[in-house]
């Protein structure tokens, strides 16, 4: 499937690709690898490193069963993220819950005392954009369901734009509530 989805950020390839699977990440390892094939078969040494040849072998048999469990290390970048925890915590403050505010869930409610404080952070303006202060109003608080589905396309979705969505996908039914 991945060399789908990097057909559709190839701007050389004529086809569509998978474009429905094509993420910000296929994209953003197509601009760092595609005219460095050195820097990728680097890359690509640095992961298959770390996993013993008889499994790469092993994986490449097995197509009705998998191996899990097993302790891998990945060699990866990741975006650096902190405000989470104090917009939690301010909303906690403000409004004594953490509901999502495309969809109205509270952890609280099925959960009980397990779901005090439980919800995930959607940082509005993504973080591939690049290196900058985040506000507190730049972040959401959203349910896991929310979160992946607002990141699910092509594009990261506004959380009024996931809000309609399940609006028009549930006609008559009472809207979301919003924070």
């Amino acid at each position: 499937m991945e060399p789908g989805n990097f057909k559709a950020v190839d701007p050389s390839y004529e086809g569509e690709g998978l474009g429905r699977g094509a993420t910000g990440r296929e994209a953003e390892i197509w601009e760092r690898f595609a005219d460095d094939r050195d820097a990728l078969k680097q890359a690509a040494d640095a992961i298959r490193s770390g996993v013993p040849s008889e499994d790469l072998e092993r994986a490449e048999e097995e197509a009705e069963t998998v191996v899990e469990g097993r302790v891998l290390y990945s060699l990866h970048r990741r975006r650096e993220r902190r405000r989470g925890p104090e917009k939690k915590r301010k909303v906690l403050r403000e409004t004594g819950r953490l509901h999502c505010e495309v969809c109205g869930f509270d952890f609280v409610e099925p959960y009980g005392e397990l779901g005090e404080g439980f919800a995930e952070c959607h940082h509005k303006r993504p973080l591939h954009e690049g290196l900058r202060e985040t506000r507190l109003s730049d972040l959401a608080i959203v349910c896991s369901n929310c979160h992946r589905m607002l990141h699910r396309g092509e594009r990261v979705l506004s959380t009024d734009e996931l809000r309609t969505t399940m609006d028009e996908a549930q006609p008559g039914e009472a809207s979301p509530r919003q924070a």
